[in-house]
Parts: structure tokens; sequence; C-alpha cells
């Protein structure tokens, strides 16, 4: 009887402890969402790029700022599904990017917040279930080595023109496979930032060089052919580090 009932306490505490995560994550997800809905302007055009803006200048003042930042600390990633960790891990390395930009802003690049012996992705550290992470540590000893998800790379968003776009919706685990896919179709059908085609060369992102690893044994071109018709690639685009800003 003894172990019955150590068997059930122990069996509510692990259920209150789940549910109170789901809460929490839920609560972060519902900031950010708002967030991102308010401050992410979709569609728009920057020194001859399409991309989405950002009103870093108005979030800067705004409390829901502050408010998301305090929700992101209390969600318990380890006890998450591997797909909600992951949707997680990719919230925490954009609604963290934007914090940093917004809180220092004006500035006009990501790169002005580094030093020449600590670049900005390694310079400042963010809170996560009660540690401290870079925005390297997340995306370098996280989110690639850990979840091997060639379609992160569309889904990060490092403040610049010719990073991918902002989704304009928090990523959640139970639909993640879907947001990632919609953001890739996006990065890639870009002709500004994502594949160009132009006088039968084909130059694409220079994402597809710095992490030529990451994409179907080391070949970048046999991912993007699960999305679009090219045979070769003939180079790599410039990479504007201009701030996404709506601002400047």
């Amino acid at each position: 009887m003894k172990h019955l009932l150590t068997l059930i306490l122990a069996l509510v505490i692990s259920f209150n402890a789940n549910a109170n995560a789901n809460t929490d994550l839920t609560n972060f997800n519902n900031s950010y969402d708002e967030l991102l809905k308010q401050y992410v302007k979709n569609d728009s055009v920057k020194e001859n790029t399409k991309l989405a803006l950002v009103d870093y200048k108005k979030l800067k003042s705004d409390k829901i700022l502050l408010k998301t930042s305090n929700l992101i600390k209390k969600v318990k990633v380890s006890t998450l599904s591997k797909n909600d960790q992951l949707a997680f891990w990719i919230n925490a390395y954009n609604f963290y990017t934007i914090e940093l930009i917004a809180n220092n802003y004006p500035v006009k690049s990501i790169k002005d917040l580094g030093s020449f012996f600590n670049s900005v992705w390694d310079k400042h550290k963010f809170e996560v279930e009660g540690k401290q992470y870079s925005l390297n540590n997340i995306e370098h000893s996280i989110i690639r080595p850990v979840f091997k998800e060639p379609r992160t790379h569309f889904a990060l968003v490092c403040a610049s023109i010719s990073c991918p776009d902002l989704l304009n919706e928090a990523y959640k685990g139970e639909i993640l496979d879907k947001q990632l896919d919609m953001q890739t179709k996006k990065f890639l059908n870009n002709d500004t930032k994502g594949v160009i085609v132009k006088s039968g060369m084909v130059k694409v992102s220079k994402l597809f060089r710095w992490y030529k690893q990451d994409f179907y044994d080391k070949n970048p071109l046999v991912f993007i052919q699960d999305y679009k018709n090219i045979n070769y690639i003939h180079g790599y685009l410039p990479y504007n580090w201009n701030l996404n800003s709506l601002n400047d």
C-alpha cells in the first residue's frame, strides 16, 4: 500500500510539473506572438531587398518587450517534447536577438554590438532555464548538433537584411514542420536574397556556403532542388549585414 501511494504521489507531481511547463511555454508563446504581430512588417523592401522589417524604435518603449523577456525565462525547456524544444530554441534565438537590438537601438548593424575580439554572437548572454547562453551557444551547441534540421537556417534571424525573414508568429512544436517548410520555401523563392537566376547563372545565399555541411551530405544543391528547379550553383550572393529595421 505504501509503495502504491508513493507511486501515485510521484505521478501527481510529474503531471503537475508537466502542466506547469506547458503553461509557461504557452504564456511565452502568446506574448511573443503578440510582439511579432505588432512589430514585424512583412512584404517590405529595403536596399533593393524583399524582406520583413521590425519596428525596433517603437518596440523599445513597449512593455511587451520586458513582459516577453520575463516569460521566456520561466520556460523549463528540458521538460518539453523534442518538437517543442526545437521550436522554443528557435524562438529564444530570435527573441533575444530582437531584444538585444531594441535595447541598443538605434544601431546600424547587429555586428556593431560586438567587438574586434568578441563578436556579438559570443559577447552577450541570455537566460534559459536558469543558465546563460550566447546566441552562438544556442545555434551551434544546441540547435545544429542536437536537432540536425537544415530548415532551421531559414528560421533563425540575425536581424540583418540578407537574413531569412522573421515569421510573424512564434514557432510551435505541433505545427513546426509546416512552419519550417513555409519559411524555407519563402526564403528560396526570394529572388533578392535567397536564390537568384539571371542570364542562366544561379547565385544563392551565403548561408549555403557557411553551413554547407548541414545540407544533405554537404550538398546544398540537392537540398535546394527539393524546392526549386535548378541544376547548378554558380556562386553566392553578397551578404548585407545592415539592420532589418523599419525606421532607418
